[in-house]
């Protein structure tokens, strides 16, 4: 065969293929649009859309309707589209396997007023989908335009199909089948574009994990899982159940009136209230702050204390129990922060420094994952500052390791829903359990900690105390008299902030005074706020150094981390610093799920 002719027998193919693309596009929607199984039909029907876009994404990464890829073996996949189109198109197949009725067609003998009908009916419009589909329709706009386009131009008749009253695993059978052809034809991507597709699906289930609202939307999800191959399988399933526990949580007296029952998404998980009087401080008559080590029966933990004003007292007592179930069920590998064992109730043994405010002890576990038992001796709590003015520096593959970690962790909490609002070097925890120190290795973390003011991402704000090295990390936006609500957005910048000072290991007040010794013309802006804590000029100078570095420097390297951390680091750092904050439902993840990909791209 001549080199032309061989170009035209793959064109042959690929015109084929596209046909029988649309044909099992058109098919699945009229099979969507026939499910009348009750509750049932909300797992099933979404596992069939997700095989829809699939294919959908097969089709798109091959250039099927636009610049096919002339490298792809296209005779094995048209024949695979073309046993999924029987599978989907075929009344005797549907019969036989699936116990599914075709009693009529819309063709050459309905009325023109018929065929219209069940068009439309059949068009994947984004008003008319509910739950996974819904969600998945808005974050794919493309998808739903070529659905409609492919539903519009189709000439085949379209046939009319309701399922019989058949027992949900006779369903689960034909997704199966559909799962296998869409799993073969994934197959036939080269390694690169394998991996695309994989990560791609991985970041756009997270997206609908942060976006779900409903339990039948993340069981959905959960099976999936276990059917498609995606990125970090595990801690999608993961961030899935949080997810459903933390709708489960919001279930109480703020639960919207148009939410299932409780009974719908099971029983509502309490929490845990130690009692004080099982807890021995190593000093028990200071007032509570910050964290500490202590031994609660015996046991050593934790204990992170959280201030809350009495006013607000009813109303942000739920979300602390909410916190304290959160994060006594995260329990995947990509979630580093430690378990929580429960919380330590308002107490008068325990107020806290202000009269107007009392205090709740969020209680962890120091029995870490690399431990086989408790520590005996009193392990040494140091933070990621404490840990800049030691004498040991890490290598950079040590440094990429604590940034993949914070990042995996933060993109983690930021899945289910939830808002960190305090991330800081104070915050990011080592633990050494050996009685050494940081200069023999032996310190465990990092852990994320600091969650005095941590909320659900939908949940109402609440002022934050004024704190200098917080405010130090707190983007632009979130600062000043008039500031914006806080986003995950927020939180990025924060880490950005944070990854920065790993990237030059010290301290972020420092590396901008280092700025503005080099450059005497950085100025305070006009517009700017100047906030005196000291008395003097200092605070103000090293935020005019931040608002330089961070705001008005549009991607420059004055502190040349490039040079000490690689290209990647600084790209992952600017990506961090610039994320959108116009997202009105701060809903998507797909710069953040970057960030993680890029630091784990870094090989040194």
């Amino acid at each position: 065969m001549s080199g032309l002719e061989g170009a035209a027998s793959i064109a042959g193919l690929v015109s084929l293929s596209l046909t029988l693309f649309q044909s099992c596009m058109q098919a699945f929607q009229i099979a969507e649009a026939a499910f009348h199984l009750g509750v049932d039909a909300d797992i099933i029907q979404g596992k069939l859309e997700w095989e829809q876009y699939r294919l959908y994404q097969w089709a798109e990464q091959v250039g099927l309707e636009n610049e096919f890829n002339g490298r792809l073996n296209w005779a094995i996949a048209a024949n695979i589209l073309k046993r999924m189109e029987a599978l989907l198109t075929s009344s005797k197949e549907w019969k036989k396997r699936y116990h599914l009725d075709v009693p009529s067609a819309v063709g050459k003998d309905d009325s023109a007023s018929e065929r219209q009908e069940f068009t439309s009916s059949a068009e994947p419009s984004p008003a008319r989908r509910t739950g996974f589909g819904a969600i998945l329709a808005t974050l794919k706009p493309h998808y739903t335009s070529t659905n409609s386009r492919i539903i519009q131009e189709s000439n085949a008749p379209l046939k009319r199909i309701e399922w019989a009253l058949v027992g949900k695993d006779r369903l689960n059978r034909l997704l199966s089948d559909i799962n296998y052809f869409n799993n073969c034809l994934h197959d036939l991507l080269e390694f690169a574009d394998r991996s695309f597709v994989t990560a791609a699906l991985g970041t756009l289930l997270r997206d609908i994990i942060s976006r779900s609202d409903e339990s039948s939307e993340l069981d959905v999800i959960k099976e999936l899982v276990r059917t498609t191959s995606i990125a970090s399988p595990e801690a999608v399933a993961s961030a899935a159940s949080l997810k459903k526990l933390r709708l489960i949580l919001r279930l109480g007296k703020n639960a919207d009136a148009g939410h299932k029952s409780r009974a719908f998404f099971g029983p509502k998980p309490t929490v845990t209230y130690l009692k004080s009087k099982h807890l021995v401080r190593e000093f028990p008559h200071a007032h509570p702050y910050g964290r500490e080590i202590a031994r609660y029966k015996s046991d050593l933990v934790l204990i992170e204390w959280k201030f809350i004003k009495r006013n607000y007292e009813s109303k942000m007592k739920d979300r602390v129990n909410q916190l304290a179930i959160l994060l006594g069920n995260a329990r995947d590998t990509l979630f580093h922060s430690l378990l929580c064992l429960g919380m330590l109730p308002k107490d008068s043994a325990y107020q806290a420094d202000e009269e107007d405010e009392i205090c709740y002890g969020l209680v962890f576990s120091l029995a870490l994952p690399q431990m086989t038992a408790l520590p005996s001796s009193k392990p040494k709590i140091l933070t990621l500052a404490d840990l800049y003015m030691k004498s040991r520096r890490p290598s950079l593959s040590d440094r990429l390791i604590i940034a993949q970690t914070l990042a995996e962790s933060l993109l983690q909490l930021h899945t289910t829903g939830w808002l960190h609002k305090g991330i800081r070097p104070k915050n990011i925890i080592f633990l050494d359990v050996t009685g050494n120190d940081w200069e023999s290795r032996s310190a465990k973390g990092p852990f994320l900690g600091g969650y005095e003011y941590s909320r659900p991402s939908n949940a109402d704000t609440e002022t934050v105390r004024f704190q200098p090295d917080l405010e130090l990390y707190r983007h632009p936006s979130a600062q000043g008299p008039v500031r914006s609500n806080f986003s995950k957005a927020f939180d990025l910048f924060a880490l950005g902030c944070v990854l920065l000072e790993i990237a030059l290991w010290k301290d972020l007040g420092e590396i901008l005074k280092s700025l503005i010794a080099q450059d005497r013309n950085i100025n305070v802006r006009e517009n700017q706020q100047p906030i005196d804590v000291s008395g003097n000029s200092e605070w103000n100078r090293i935020m005019a150094g931040k608002d330089y570095l961070l705001v008005q420097d549009q991607g420059k390297d004055p502190a040349d981390v490039a040079f000490y951390a690689g290209d990647t680091f600084w790209e992952v750092i600017l990506l961090c610093l610039h994320a959108p904050t116009d997202n009105p439902d701060d809903g998507d993840l797909e710069v953040q799920k970057l960030i993680v990909d890029k630091l784990k791209d870094c090989r040194y």
